[in-house]
């Protein structure tokens, strides 16, 4: 038995691919060593003529593989054109998706980053949901709370340092001591910081940034334990954080612990703190914030003076760094997915054209014997190798797009440093390409299966079916409505950013030299610091070219406010807190620096001295609210909940100041003369007479005279303050509108590409009708009218769905309607000029036809 059995094994191994008959032959003799039955025998048949059917597809995929690389090989232009087409889809869409895979998607660079969180007071009097806390009411909530594992605060400030061989500006935050366990990270060298040196004097510690001690002390590990001097005080170095950890910005250097004493953890009128917690395991955030709302809640009661109708805010950490960039981006992203859709569309378009073009080779593979599924699989090949070539140098353009993205909005898109071409952005790459090719394949796939073999061997190329020209005129519709949605949301995006640039921000942008002042701590009475500035703002005046220069503690558009309760004097008050007004510290000569103009009364001039009447000068808006009737100049306010606190007297109003940006309404503000409320760190306005970078180190040299301790930094025009802030929505603007018209160039293509075929095709036709009296102009409108049969349906329908999905976008987009009729409008006018265009030229061949050789070809 057993011996015929190896007879009947050896004969069936014959029947498995070659390579693998040794192994088939001995697996299945040991198979029945052990169940010598001829069911099993049976069984080894049907396993070998298994291995035969993959060997003969893998075999048939190998030579489908070879015979498409020697097509694609034989049509060097149509290739290239196809792979770029999709290079420019595939690359755009990858570097946009690496974008967001790095800034929103890769979870944070802390161990159990899910459970971290920001919270923030919900100003509700002031409908502000986001408001900064109040070191008392972080105390309550440190004490009050049961579901946070660690509850940290900090606060962001600059100061000078100072090495003993040089001395320059830093970003410090100010921290609680346990900041650090809260998002469980621990230093590179040395430690972080002790419990007890929350509490003066011990809190006198430093912990350095990797980039900054690599910058400032080489990298130097013998660092820890040296001693600095930070605002002239001796500060500890006792730790170096790791490479790449970046909190509460990566623009911080080094923190210090927060000095918590008793006045400090008792102060609920100033709100500066933002707080960062970590909840326990199985807690949730649903239950964590209302701890948090009971906390606040009690607080009202108990604090009315100061917390009336305050409550929280909590988000996941990982929602607050991202801050405003998740809807931006998901529409670039929506707008590069459209861009992919249109170079697929393009490509099945190119397809079917070079199907049309090998119809008798596809006749002649049927009539040999291929069934339909043989050259369908043929066509589905060349596409998916097609795809791959355009995801190669998709994958290059996409590598060097992220590269180009990240340098460009390192400074305002948050981990953006973090952004690379990682193993996620492979895998996405290598899945869009592989779809890709499928889905433009799929049509002149489909269409060559279902071809009649004994009408394409009479005819060969010429001509094309109907079904294949109704395929074509559906793809032209797909590809100019996908073009009409992107350029109407581009088209939105620049009105918008058009209309953002063009509102004045009620200051002059020109020829504004503007510096950041940091002061030595030897400054901490008000007269020093008082004459300082006075004598620094006298020697900056006699520069040559200045026209007038100021200081302010605040400048517009830095994204810095103060905020304060106001009181007004012989006013109702009611019930619970006082609204808030801003107000900002300046001094004689700033707003003729700025260019802000005084409406009424007037400005802050050198008579407001420590020693005259406290006076103010208050915005427009601000007197609009307060003082309706106009009678603003002479009225008394006061700042904050003290009420012993000094009562100001109005002695001017002034023109409104954009101070949050151009796209934010002017809010109450007041300005106060320097010495009256003394401010140790400044900003230097200078207004010049030509350009302002001529004067920058006359500036420099003017500070040094005064006191050569003084550091000067962040030396740049407002135009410049202003361009910062503008530079999330210009780049958005440029990524949208390339987009758009990359896709309408790639949709007028796919109609210039069609009607071309169509004029070819129809050369015998045309011929015969201008031979039998048809005029050239009339052939010309004829193929004019067809290219737009095909682009006008497309076109309305593009603008139907983008009325429906750009309303989407209006979260993005500034006094501009997402159903904006001027912009449709346009678009649709344009997009149907470009596309009569498009026709035009095949238009022109057509009627330049000569009717005898047209019908000597028939």
């Amino acid at each position: 038995m057993r011996d015929r059995l190896r007879r009947f094994i050896a004969i069936a191994s014959r029947l498995a691919p070659r390579g693998a008959r040794r192994e088939f032959r001995a697996e299945w003799e040991a198979e029945l060593a052990t169940d010598p039955s001829f069911v099993r025998a049976v069984g080894a048949l049907a396993d070998a003529w298994s291995l035969q059917r993959q060997q003969w597809s893998l075999d048939m995929l190998q030579q489908d593989i070879r015979y498409g690389l020697r097509v694609l090989a034989g049509r060097p232009l149509y290739t290239a054109l196809v792979a770029v087409t999709l290079a420019v889809g595939i690359g755009a869409t990858t570097a946009v998706f690496s974008v967001i895979n790095g800034v929103l998607l890769r979870p944070l660079p802390f161990p159990g980053d899910q459970r971290l969180v920001m919270i923030w007071e919900n100003d509700r009097l002031n409908l502000k949901p986001r408001y900064p806390v109040a070191p008392a009411n972080y105390e309550d909530w440190r004490a009050g709370t049961h579901a946070f594992e660690q509850l940290a605060a900090y606060v962001e400030g600059g100061g000078r340092l100072s090495t003993g061989e040089e001395s320059f500006h830093v970003n410090i935050a100010s921290t609680t001591t346990n900041v650090f366990d809260a998002l469980q990270v621990r230093p590179l060298l040395g430690r972080t910081f002790a419990g007890d040196e929350a509490v003066p004097p011990h809190h006198r510690v430093l912990l350095l940034g990797y980039s900054f001690w690599q910058a400032r002390f080489g990298g130097d590990p013998s660092v820890v334990g040296r001693t600095v001097q930070f605002n002239e005080q001796p500060y500890r170095i006792v730790g170096v954080m790791p490479r790449g950890f970046a909190f509460p910005t990566r623009d911080v250097d080094c923190w210090r612990p927060i000095p918590m004493t008793p006045a400090f953890l008792k102060n609920r009128a100033q709100h500066f703190l933002s707080v960062v917690g970590r909840l326990r395991d199985g807690a949730t955030a649903a239950s964590a914030h209302g701890e948090l709302e009971a906390v606040a809640q009690a607080a009202q009661f108990a604090h009315r003076d100061t917390n009336d109708q305050r409550g929280t805010t909590m988000t996941s950490l990982a929602e607050a760094i991202e801050g405003d960039v998740r809807r931006p981006m998901y529409l670039i992203f929506g707008a590069v997915v459209l861009l992919l859709l249109i170079a697929i569309v393009n490509v099945a378009n190119l397809m079917l054209v070079e199907a049309a073009a090998r119809r008798r080779e596809m006749a002649l593979r049927a009539a040999l014997g291929a069934d339909r599924l043989r050259i369908f699989r043929q066509l589905v090949v060349e596409g998916v190798l097609l795809a791959a070539i355009g995801g190669g140098l998709g994958l290059a353009l996409a590598a060097g797009g992220t590269r180009a993205l990240a340098k460009i909005a390192a400074d305002y898109v948050p981990r953006m440093p973090e952004v690379a071409v990682d193993w996620r952005v492979l895998t996405f790459a290598f899945v869009v390409s592989i779809a890709a090719g499928v889905c433009f394949a799929l049509a002149p796939a489909i269409a060559a299966s279902r071809a009649d073999v004994q009408q394409d061997l009479r005819d060969g190329a010429r001509g094309t079916s109907a079904g294949s020209h109704r395929l074509r005129g559906m793809l032209v519709f797909l590809e100019v409505a996908a073009a009409v949605v992107l350029v109407i949301g581009a088209g939105l995006v620049l009105k918008s950013f058009w209309r953002l640039v063009s509102v004045s921000p009620g200051f002059a942008t020109e020829r504004v030299l503007t510096a950041d002042i940091g002061l030595p701590s030897r400054y901490q009475d008000d007269p020093p610091i008082v004459q300082f500035y006075a004598d620094l703002l006298a020697r900056v005046q006699a520069i040559p070219g200045v026209a007038a220069a100021g200081v302010v503690n605040n400048l517009p558009v830095s994204g810095q406010a103060w905020t304060a309760w106001i009181t007004i004097e012989h006013a109702p008050q009611a019930s619970g807190e006082p609204p808030e007004v801003g107000y900002r510290t300046a001094s004689a000569g700033y707003f003729a620096a700025m260019q802000i103009p005084v409406l009424q009364g007037r400005g802050i001039t050198d008579h407001d001295t420590a020693t005259s009447q406290p006076v103010l000068v208050v915005n427009q808006a601000l007197a609009d609210r307060f003082f309706p009737r106009g009678n603003a100049i002479g009225a008394r306010i006061r700042l904050g909940p003290n009420p012993k606190a000094r009562w100001w007297t109005i002695a001017g109003v002034v023109g409104n100041v954009r101070h949050a940006g151009p796209e934010t309404e002017p809010a109450p503000e007041a300005f106060m003369p320097l010495p009256q409320e003394v401010t140790g760190d400044m900003t230097l306005a200078v207004r010049t007479t030509a350009d302002p970078a001529a004067i920058a180190t006359a500036v420099r040299d003017a500070t040094r005279a005064v006191d050569p301790a003084v550091t000067l930094w962040r030396m740049r025009t407002i135009a410049d303050v202003i361009d910062e802030h503008l530079a999330p929505r210009r780049l958005s603007m440029w990524l949208i509108a390339g987009f758009g018209g990359i896709a309408l160039a790639l949709a007028l293509l796919g109609i210039y590409g069609v009607m071309s075929c169509a004029v070819s095709e129809r050369v015998p036709e045309l011929g015969i009708r201008l031979a039998l009296g048809a005029h050239p102009a009339g052939i010309l409108w004829t193929v004019v009218r067809d290219g737009l049969r095909l682009a006008v349906p497309g076109l309305l329908a593009g603008a139907a769905v983008a009325f429906a999905v750009t309303r989407l976008a209006s979260a993005v987009l500034f006094d501009v309607s997402p159903t904006d009729p001027l912009t449709f409008a346009t678009v649709a006018a344009g997009t149907a000029l470009v596309a009569t265009l498009a026709c035009a030229l095949p238009a022109w061949r057509a009627s330049r036809v000569d009717p005898l050789s047209a019908i000597r070809t028939q």
